[in-house]
């Protein structure tokens, strides 16, 4: 039995592939194959997955009072695919939310996002990168869905009232067959 421990869960399993990010208060896993069972911090919350694509995701909220409140949520038929694409040698989007870009180029490239939450929901991105496209690029295609990139003291942000500089950024064909980085077809 292998049980893994997130800032607000664990995931026990015997034998599963499964995609997990987890942050502070939030942790979301995808099942890719076999079966695990994912709870919540005190284990009152818990959910076994044993179908392929099936997603949880457990937040955890703090209160005014000061009081911990957890979640868990559990969707049968999730997209495996959309899981594990930043393992993919190129990375898709179709129509996808520029808040997912966003979060999954912080992932990436390893940079601090400050709020993601000041891109509206609405705003959607149609992209595709090479994974070894420098972050110039992933920023060309922020920038191409009209926003405005900022960085303050390493930190980058999308949102209008902050002071900062917007990089310049290089202009990518996304339509190309062969990614001018890695020199393979995509």
């Amino acid at each position: 039995m292998m049980v893994i421990g997130t800032a607000n869960g664990q995931l026990h399993t015997s034998r599963a592939d499964f995609s997990v990010r987890a942050r502070q208060g939030d942790t979301r896993v995808t099942l890719l194959d076999g079966g695990l069972t994912a709870m919540a911090r005190l284990g009152e919350l818990r959910r076994t997955m044993d179908r392929r694509g099936s997603r949880v995701h457990i937040s955890t909220i703090r209160e005014l009072g000061g009081s911990i409140t957890d979640s868990l949520v559990y969707e049968r038929r999730g997209d495996p695919d959309a899981a594990i694409a930043w393992t993919k040698a190129t990375r898709r989007y179709r129509n996808a939310s520029l808040r997912e870009f966003v979060a999954d180029m912080g992932r990436w490239y390893g940079i601090r996002v400050k709020d993601i939450h000041c891109i509206p929901p609405s705003m959607r991105v149609t992209a595709a990168l090479c994974y070894r496209a420098p972050l110039e690029e992933a920023l060309a295609v922020v920038g191409r869905a009209g926003l405005r990139v900022h960085r303050v003291d390493g930190v980058y942000s999308f949102c209008d009232s902050d002071d900062g500089f917007n990089p310049a950024v290089a202009q990518v064909n996304h339509n190309r067959e062969t990614c001018s980085h890695c020199g393979r077809a995509h």
